[in-house]
């Protein structure tokens, strides 16, 4: 299935101040009452065990220019601000970070966890949302691709 392109984001989340985040292929639900978001986690990862405690996320959907935080956000590392340094992040009223140049966010309450295989399935509404100024990066096939207006 990795033919199909899909938008690259950075999943946050905060648990007592603690910041936490992972690369991510998210997907849309289509329901629109309530917008819901999935994203499909490794079980037992930190990521996943914070947001069953925070029970919120959010989705920063990277950019163009921000290829570069699939290899940052990507690898295992304990959770701490220390990996957000040097971007431009801002909090939501719950505390949990995102990209102030993202392309697009989405802050989401936690509604299910779902164990699929080895995997966790989490299902967010979309409690708000909001778009950027840059243009999102894909992943396809493989390889990281760029959109372009028409």
């Amino acid at each position: 299935m990795n033919v199909l392109p899909v938008p690259v984001a950075l999943l946050t989340t905060s648990v007592h101040g603690r910041w936490h985040g992972a690369i991510v292929q998210p997907t849309f639900c289509p329901t629109s009452r309530p917008p819901l978001m999935l994203v499909c986690l490794h079980r037992g990862t930190t990521i996943g065990t914070m947001i069953g405690q925070s029970h919120r996320f959010t989705l920063s959907f990277l950019g163009q220019q921000q290829g570069f935080l699939v290899e940052r956000f990507s690898r295992p590392r304990p959770a701490g601000a220390a990996s957000f340094a040097g971007l431009q992040t801002r909090t939501d009223v719950t505390g949990s970070p995102y990209l102030a140049d993202a392309a697009a966010v989405a802050r989401c309450r936690l509604l299910r966890t779902q164990s699929i295989g080895d995997h966790v399935l989490i299902c967010g509404e979309v409690l708000a949302s909001e778009v950027g100024q840059v243009e999102p990066l894909l992943y396809r096939a493989g390889s990281f691709w760029v959109t372009a207006r028409l």
